[in-house]
């Protein structure tokens, strides 16, 4: 955030203070808090000038999610439908991946091919935990 230089910034979750920030001469000043996974926490800040006037931020609330989605690819079909098996071919330019993830998660689909490894597609995991992407080859 940003104060007048010179001030003390406190930093609260809710009404429990968690820690202090040091302003920079340009008034910047940062906080890096430790969170627990699942957790809901509602920040705010208050700054005190040399003089004793306080200000307060608004609240910032965040639920802290710390747990890597499991990302499954149940397979692969070519554009009739038909299962394709890990190293199976296709004439096929289009086939469609599927699995499962967290819900509401992201999913990028890389081409391993490509030494760059060019992300080729994201997509976003339904709200049941399913997702598909047609991918183009």
């Amino acid at each position: 955030g940003t104060t007048e230089a010179g001030s003390t910034v406190k930093i609260y979750n809710g009404d429990e203070e968690v820690g202090d920030a040091t302003v920079a001469p340009d008034g910047s000043w940062s906080y890096t808090a430790s969170l627990s996974h699942g957790d809901r926490y509602q920040f705010n800040a208050k700054a005190t000038d040399a003089t004793g006037n306080v200000g307060v931020s608004s609240d910032f609330t965040i639920t802290s999610d710390t747990v890597r989605p499991e990302l499954v690819i149940l397979g692969v079909t070519d554009e009739e439908g038909n299962n394709l098996i890990s190293g199976a071919s296709t004439n096929d330019t289009n086939v469609v991946l599927f699995g499962t993830s967290e819900a509401n998660s992201w999913i990028r689909i890389y081409d391993h091919d490509s030494m760059a490894r060019l992300s080729r597609q994201d997509v976003q995991v339904s709200e049941d935990g399913t997702w598909s992407v047609t991918v183009t080859l």
